[in-house]
């Protein structure tokens, strides 16, 4: 607001449906009715349905339901990614200034560059 950008507050939703936390923990309790309700997720508290083709493959794998929204799982998926890049000190190949890089030493990268080097380079 301050740098007069528009800033809207999140509407909060108070969906209708299955809490996660109540569904059965075993695959072979669940109802086929389940397709037809929302599942309300316990971090989001978003809602999220199961398509029957989805209820097929879990039975057939034996597999619980989710008990989280769709994107929770994938944020939650893909976190463990973000821990890899972190910046280890370096230096450029070609001016030799003090650089940060995101290639792990043990991987080998020998020729690295800063922005400067680089565009000279592809230049």
């Amino acid at each position: 607001i301050a740098f007069g950008a528009k800033w809207e507050e999140p509407k909060t939703i108070d969906h209708v449906g299955i809490k996660a936390e109540d569904m059965p923990d075993t695959i072979d309790d669940i109802e086929d009715e389940i397709t037809k309700q929302r599942i309300i997720c316990p971090e989001t508290k978003l809602s999220y349905n199961i398509a029957p083709a989805e209820l097929r493959f879990y039975r057939e794998h034996k597999l619980p339901l989710p008990r989280t929204h769709f994107d929770w799982r994938t944020l939650n998926r893909f976190r463990p990614m973000t821990l890899m890049f972190k910046p280890y000190p370096s230096s450029c190949h070609y001016c030799h200034k003090n650089i940060e890089q995101y290639y792990a030493p043990e991987l080998g990268f020998k020729k690295v560059a800063c922005i400067d080097c680089y565009q000279k380079e592809i230049a």
